[in-house]
């Protein structure tokens, strides 16, 4: 038997893509979040083998893969305890986990649960959404080539906007409001907040179905395409990855260069560039806020569909 897809996303979420053991994030990057790799690896407390670290015969094979048996852990940290289980038994990896949960827990506490407020979803960061999914207990799972962008989906887009539209307003996240960046500290890399406010737009191409959009970023953020704001003498950054952008229609909202955009959603910050005076964040989703009388014209909500395999 193996992890099931499924369940990893469920433990990466639980542990909020961080080490169980060490804290340390495991999204990593070089380039503020430009080209990030996954370096946590899911581990077994009892093992799966029968000679394997922390063998326990007793227990149903069935029962090894399951996210009871699992926790996550930096590479560094799965491999010392897998070498030394006499250091790491089953009970210590257990209330390791327990108390990393509980530390996630305390870690949110100043946060505030974020009710989906946008009308359209111009930019759906579907790899982090499916991590912040699984925090929230809300499972998602697809099945789309996305290798030239959303866009370029056809009929499929509609399915998956409405199944992303119908998941974020139903799982509720919790993160702060967008702080002023005027004076960013350490302690905000890492964190999820939400914004609805102006942002000045660069560097975003039009839509072109015949581009793979996979490497189209290259880490530069005077090239790469985003949306700033001006915090005093600090900017904070956003990168859009034109592989996550909807519709044609969105393309031009992130249009033209030294333009400007209402947007809102959700982002995470990445990096802070204390000499470049530069905050990078790395948004999840965005899109055009609602109006005040968008629910009066929306009066059959129960179209959303509550299944969120695409």
């Amino acid at each position: 038997m193996a992890v099931s897809p499924k369940t990893r996303i469920q433990v990466w979420g639980e542990s909020a893509a961080r080490c169980a053991h060490c804290k340390e994030q495991l999204i990593y990057s070089e380039d503020s979040g430009i080209h990030e790799s996954l370096v946590g690896e899911v581990c077994h407390i009892f093992a799966q083998g029968k000679k394997g670290p922390r063998a326990n015969p007793n227990i149903p094979l069935e029962e090894l893969d399951l996210p009871n048996n699992l926790l996550l852990l930096c590479r560094k940290h799965h491999k010392y305890v897998d070498d030394h289980p006499e250091l790491f038994p089953a009970e210590r990896l257990a209330e390791i986990k327990i108390k990393h949960i509980d530390w996630i827990v305390r870690q949110l506490s100043i946060s505030k649960s974020w009710d989906c407020n946008l009308a359209s979803l111009h930019y759906l960061n579907i790899p982090r959404l499916t991590i912040l999914s699984a925090m929230s207990e809300e499972m998602v799972t697809y099945d789309i080539d996305t290798s030239r962008g959303l866009h370029c989906l056809g009929e499929k887009l509609l399915g998956v906007m409405l199944a992303y539209q119908g998941l974020l307003e139903r799982m509720h996240p919790l993160v702060i409001e967008m702080p002023d960046f005027s004076d960013p500290c350490e302690e905000q890399i890492g964190m999820l907040f939400k914004f609805n406010d102006r942002f000045r737009t660069k560097n975003a191409p039009w839509p072109d179905r015949t581009i793979d959009y996979s490497n189209y970023l290259k880490g530069d953020v005077t090239k790469d395409p985003q949306v700033y704001k001006k915090f005093g003498n600090w900017k904070l950054i956003m990168i859009v990855d034109p592989m996550w952008i909807t519709t044609s229609t969105a393309f031009c909202d992130f249009s033209p260069s030294g333009g400007q955009n209402k947007f809102s959603g959700l982002a995470m910050v990445k990096s802070i560039d204390y000499d470049g005076h530069i905050i990078t964040a790395t948004p999840l989703v965005m899109g055009i806020p609602k109006s005040p009388l968008h629910d009066i014209f929306n009066m059959d909500n129960n179209r959303i569909p509550r299944s969120i395999d695409v």
